[in-house]
This record gives C-alpha cells, sequence and structure tokens, in this order.
C-alpha cells in the first residue's frame, strides 16, 4: 500500500543521478565545521592534526578533524563561526577510540547514548546531535528511519539505502534498543524499487522492522511522516517524541553503526549535487565541513552558479561550507511564472500540509506566521505567481 499525507506537491523533475553510485571525495583545500555558540578548543591553533583528531567541542558535542592539516582554531566566515583546518594533502588517519565489541542486548540506554556523543555523530536530516535525540526519545515506542529524497533532484538518500543498507538496519537496531522501541520504520517512496528491494532483503524479522512505502511527494518533514504513517495529525509546537515516534534520517543510523564498529568518529558527509543545466553532479561521501568553492570545483560546477540548499522551493542560497542538516545541493531554475491577481482558486490551501489558507498573507493574517514551516508548496502550486512563502516570512519578520 502506497502512503500518503495531506497536502503537499508533486514535483516534475527528473532525478538524473538516481543510479550513480556513491563517489568518495577526499581532496580539498580547508574545512570549516560549524561551531555552535558554546564551544571550546581542544587542539591548539596551528597544531598539525590528523583526520580523526579532536579538535574542541560544540554544544557538548566533539568536533573531529576530517582532514589531515593545520588546525586554524575558531575563524569567522560569513558571519558564522567554524573549526578550520587547512588540508596538507596527506591521507594520515588518527582512530584514538575504540570500537563497540560488546553485543547490542548488553548496552543501556545511557552506553548508546554516550557512544553517539562520544563519535560526535550528527543526525543530517535535523542537523541536531544524534545523542541529544536518543536523549528526548526516553518513552518512544517507534523509530522512524526517514530515507525519503523529497527534494527534486536529489538522490542521497537512495543510494545511502542502496549501498549503505546494512549500516542503515543496524544504527536503527542500535537506535531501537536505546529508546526500547517496539518497532523500526524505513521510510522511502515507492518509486525507489532498488532501495525497497534492498531494505527488505536486510530486515527479514516483520515484526521488528517495517518498509513503509510512500508517495513521491514534497515535504517529507515530521508533520508529513506521522500523517503518511501513523495517520496522526501533529499539532503546532509538538514533535514526533511527544506521540512517542522518534524520526531520524538515514544518514545518523548509518553513522552511529560505522562508527561503533569502526571505532572512527564522524568525519564523513554524504550529499547530493545536482547541476540540472549541465547535469554535472552526482552522489558523494565528503569530508565534514567541506567548502562550497571545494565541492563545485570537484565536481566540475561553476562557481557563479546560484546553488540551493536541499530545496528550490524553501532553501537557502549555498555559501560557506557543507552545514550539517544539508544533504542535497541543486542549481537554481529561473522562475518562469508571471505574477497576476490572486484569482481565490484555493490550490495553496490544497497544497499546505500543516492545513494553513496561505492566500490569507494578502489581507495580513499575522497568525500564518506562527503555524508556516516554510516548506515554500503554497508558492510553488500557485497559478497564480504570488510570491506566499516570501511574503510569510516578511510578515514574521515585522513580528519579532
Amino acid at each position: 500500500m502506497i502512503l500518503n499525507f495531506h497536502g503537499g506537491v508533486k514535483i516534475d523533475a527528473k532525478r538524473f543521478f538516481a543510479n550513480s553510485e556513491i563517489k568518495y571525495i577526499n581532496n580539498c583545500s580547508a574545512v570549516c565545521i560549524k561551531a555552535g555558540e558554546d564551544h571550546r578548543l581542544h587542539a591548539k591553533p596551528g597544531q598539525r592534526v590528523l583526520c580523526g583528531s579532536l579538535l574542541g567541542v560544540s554544544e557538548d558535542t566533539p568536533v573531529y578533524s576530517s582532514v589531515s592539516g593545520i588546525f586554524n582554531g575558531i575563524m569567522e566566515l560569513e558571519g558564522e563561526h567554524y573549526f578550520v583546518v587547512i588540508n596538507q594533502g596527506d591521507e594520515d588517519v588518527i582512530t584514538e577510540l575504540e570500537p563497540e565489541t560488546r553485543p547490542i542486548l548488553e548496552l543501556t540506554r545511557e552506553d548508546i547514548i554516550a557512544s553517539a556523543r562520544k563519535f560526535g555523530i550528527i543526525d543530517s536530516r535535523s542537523g541536531r546531535p544524534l545523542w541529544k535525540l536518543l536523549s528526548e526519545a526516553e518513552k518512544c515506542t517507534r523509530l522512524v528511519v526517514d530515507c525519503t529524497d523529497s527534494f527534486a533532484h536529489a538522490s542521497i538518500n537512495q543510494r545511502l539505502s542502496t549501498e549503505k543498507t546494512r549500516s542503515a538496519v543496524g544504527g536503527a537496531k542500535v537506535m531501537l534498543h536505546a529508546i526500547g522501541g517496539l518497532k523500526a520504520v524505513f521510510a522511502v517512496e515507492y518509486t525507489k524499487s532498488t532501495a525497497i528491494e534492498a531494505l527488505e532483503n536486510a530486515t527479514p524479522d516483520k515484526q521488528l522492522f517495517a518498509i513503509a512505502t510512500l508517495e513521491e511527494k514534497y515535504p517529507y518533514g515530521d508533520i508529513a511522516l506521522m500523517d503518511a504513517i501513523y495517520i496522526k495529525t501533529l499539532e503546532p509546537n509538538r514533535k514526533p517524541t511527544d506521540e512517542s515516534v522518534l524520526i531520524v534520517g538515514i544518514e545518523g543510523a548509518i553513522a552511529l553503526y560505522d562508527a561503533m564498529v569502526s571505532g572512527m568518529p564522524q568525519v564523513y558527509r554524504y550529499v547530493s549535487i545536482c547541476d540540472t543545466d549541465s547535469k554535472k553532479g552526482g552522489n558523494f561521501r565528503v569530508p565534514r565541513g567541506i567548502t562550497y568553492h571545494d565541492l563545485y570545483l570537484l565536481c566540475g560546477i561553476k562557481n557563479d552558479c546560484l546553488i540551493i540548499e536541499n530545496s528550490l522551493l524553501s532553501g537557502s542560497p549555498a555559501k560557506g561550507a557543507l552545514s550539517d542538516g544539508v544533504i542535497s545541493l541543486i542549481s537554481a531554475e529561473q522562475n518562469t511564472k508571471k505574477k497576476t491577481e490572486c484569482i481565490s482558486c484555493g490550490q495553496c490551501a490544497s497544497a499546505c500540509p500543516v492545513r494553513l489558507f496561505p492566500a490569507e498573507i494578502l489581507t495580513g493574517a499575522p497568525h500564518l506566521k506562527n503555524i508556516c514551516i516554510s516548506c515554500g508548496a503554497c508558492e510553488f502550486i500557485c497559478p497564480a505567481g504570488i510570491p506566499l512563502l516570501k511574503m510569510i516570512k516578511r510578515e514574521a519578520k515585522k513580528h519579532e
């Protein structure tokens, strides 16, 4: 059965790299790993570090170098602070942490949370440390591993589901044990037959695992997944954990399992790059914090193109370095819609996954800003070309 959710839009866009295997990129000039407001250094500026060396701590989570080179300390770039390491071109790696050798059933909840923290695992779906998500999920009975690629052109989660299946399932088992959950669900669009087959073959225990085959739509956020899988309407200001469900991205599950098995902290990220004009790009494993300049250069994409993070509908222009919450980079397509007056067709309301009437912003409606999830579905579907999302965000800024 194909599961669906209220609202959303179908984006008619080809995934150029759905069948392209993940390429490993290690070469870059430098890495810039974002530092939170609460950070402190472990390595000294000017010190030579190896890939896997502890640089410091950010928001109570260790940060490790993803290349071998010279640590430049904390630097400010375009208004953000980063741990910066200049790559010296060698491939030396250090593993100071011990792998986990105990069986899963011998591990306590505290053991697993401590491992996720120790290895610096980040959930790329939310951009948050995985140990914090696990800590907040004490009373959850269900785990959802989000394998969707609802962003136009992206395909990295499809490739991870196919190529890193064992690690994804292993990570799900560990997290399910940590929260004391009853079942793990892998959420994937029904069109990804190879990914579905790989996940089904790797999860023979159907009492413990399930595959949720979803309609290919945008956006698959918390609200959509809860609606599609559990037929639950997530009320404003409530999280899936309030409904006893923990949702994490597939990359986080893979990173946790691989780190616990190898003893190597999370120093790599997975990303799709989609240049829709020249069809350059692909699916890549890259050093965490790789700069966009290096990434475009290595992929043959012109640096003067407008590249958007995650979604053409709601994403921000890519600048600086690859952040932990970005899984796809997409070249912007020119909007050919001509703006006209609102025709009161109601399509914006039918597309809104949180059941708003976005066109109300034309008459003020400040309440929209408190509920809108900024997915951009309303703006995408509007036949009049009205920039509804931009107007809602502008109204929100007025009331900050």
